[in-house]
């Protein structure tokens, strides 16, 4: 069984992530295509910006948090924060941006600063969900499709104002339909 992350130890200390993926990120995507993650250890990574230049140098076509469903704080452009949720509320598995029309095709994660306590990410390979799934349900989803149904609640979710950025219900409309 192949587990998840695949960890990627830097071959200096003094190596940024963005000039090693420069040079190694075809290698990286086929660990990525077999393992489903990848976890970067001991990589020079100064600051957000160092961060954001990784990513890029590697998938240039990083999408924006358009449609937020979490409360989030943009950091640097197409940089966000995590979830912004009190620690003691779960995050159910999911996949990220799953009810936009278009999704990220690579999710870049980063952590300036270790949590003192907890602060794990659970990852899925999705692949293997979907595998786990009987033929005939799988067949059902080809053959129906998926309707995602998204409920604004109060608390600690986003309204709908805040994610389509309009208090106007024609706007809301003029974005949906």
């Amino acid at each position: 069984m192949i587990m998840l992350p695949y960890t990627i130890y830097s071959p200096n200390s003094g190596i940024t992530l963005h000039s090693w993926l420069s040079n190694n990120w075809n290698e990286c995507k086929k660990k990525l295509n077999n393992h489903g993650a990848l976890l970067f250890r001991g990589f020079n990574i100064e600051d957000v910006i160092a961060f954001r230049e990784a990513a890029l140098s590697a998938t240039p076509e990083i999408l924006d948090y358009e449609e937020p469903s979490t409360p989030r704080t943009k950091v640097n452009d197409r940089v966000f924060t995590s979830t912004e949720y009190p620690a003691d509320q779960r995050i159910p598995l999911h996949n990220e941006m799953s009810y936009r029309r278009t999704w990220p095709k690579y999710l870049w994660l980063w952590s300036q600063k270790a949590a003192d306590s907890g602060g794990q990410t659970t990852l899925a390979d999705y692949r293997k969900v979907l595998q786990r799934l009987s033929n005939k349900t799988r067949e059902e989803f080809k053959s129906k499709g998926v309707l995602y149904e998204r409920r604004y609640n109060t608390g600690f979710d986003l309204t709908w104002q805040q994610v389509f950025q309009t208090n106007l219900v024609i706007r809301l409309f003029s974005v949906l339909c």
